[in-house]
Formats: structure tokens, sequence, C-alpha cells
């Protein structure tokens, strides 16, 4: 196994650490899966985990509720991002104003 290999399995999170890290509820974490603001978690055998991009985009979706976005308007708002942008290039454009109020 690589260094990078170890640090990226390191990394791996189930629902209730994920959900335990964020501040968010299990029931949460799966409702905001299903309503597509989450990528897929990496399966293995029955179990599914969930990397640094799960949580940097649950981190993010808490901080455009926090500043009144709709959870549709966050949807649309995603939608447009690549799903592996890095969440400081999403608050870049927070700040830059990129989220416009059509995402609210």
């Amino acid at each position: 196994m690589t260094a990078s290999q170890a640090t990226e399995t390191d990394e791996l999170l189930t629902i209730d650490e994920l959900a335990a890290r964020t501040g968010m509820t299990v029931r949460t974490v799966r409702f905001y899966a299903g309503q597509g603001l989450l990528p897929q978690p990496r399966r293995q055998g029955r179990m599914a985990y969930y990397g640094p991009e799960h949580r940097m985009r649950l981190e993010f979706v808490k901080e455009l509720q926090d500043y009144g976005y709709t959870l549709a308007g966050i949807e649309r708002y995603l939608s447009r991002i690549p799903r592996r942008r890095r969440r400081e290039s999403w608050r870049a454009q927070s700040d830059a104003g990129a989220v416009g109020a059509a995402a609210r």
C-alpha cells in the first residue's frame, strides 16, 4: 500500500462518523444524499465509505443554509460546479458573489 492509499483509507468515514464530524444526523446525511447533494459513497462490500469530498460538500451545504439558501437553491448551484471542486474554490465563488440570487 502506498502512502497516498494509506492516507485515503484513513480519511474514509462511515455514515455515522461523517454525520458526527459535520454535526448533522445520519438521517440528514441520507436525506441530502437522496436529494443528490452528495456524490455516491465508495462501496466496499456492504459498507459505504465517505471521504473528504463528502465532508466538505456537507459543510458547504450547511454554510449556504446559514446564508439563507434553500435546499432547492443549493441543489441548483451545486449542479453547476464540478463534484470534485475543492471547498476553497466554492468559498471563493461564494465570497465573490458567484452564488447569485437565482440560486436562492
